[in-house]
């Protein structure tokens, strides 16, 4: 799994140089899947779940929640944030990651152009987002 580490802090530096050079909804697509993957290296490397015994806890997870695969990683990290920390930090974490999600829907999806202010909104979501799980799960 360390791939998906590999891949998350990649994705990070594309996040930027696309910002940089004005490429605003593609910045915010990796910005998004650079937590995303973290979030499910985490799940290895701090909590030993190993590729089967995460495909198995998504696969029951949207099952039972008719919910996304990505709300899984989301839901899980909430909790563990919360039972870790305060309420305060894990709802934080949770807007965070939420509002990002759906800059990144709105960049993937929608016809609408990205603006300059939104990638860089998503930028630092991410750095936050990032600064958060390393903190809390020890990567």
């Amino acid at each position: 799994m360390i791939g998906l580490k590999n891949k998350s802090e990649i994705n990070c530096e594309a996040a930027k140089l696309l910002h940089e050079k004005n490429y605003y909804a593609p910045s915010i697509h990796c910005s998004y899947y650079c937590c995303l993957q973290l979030m499910k290296y985490s799940l290895n490397s701090h909590f030993k779940f190993n590729e089967s015994e995460i495909g198995t806890k998504v696969n029951e997870y949207t099952r039972n929640n008719k919910d996304g695969s990505h709300n899984f990683f989301i839901s899980f990290l909430f909790k563990e944030i919360k039972k870790n920390s305060s309420t305060r930090i894990s709802i934080d974490f949770n807007n965070k990651i939420n509002a990002l999600k759906k800059f990144r829907t709105k960049a993937d999806y929608d016809k609408d152009d990205i603006h300059f202010n939104v990638s860089e909104k998503a930028l630092t979501l991410s750095n936050d987002i990032i600064f958060l799980i390393k903190k809390y799960f020890k990567i």
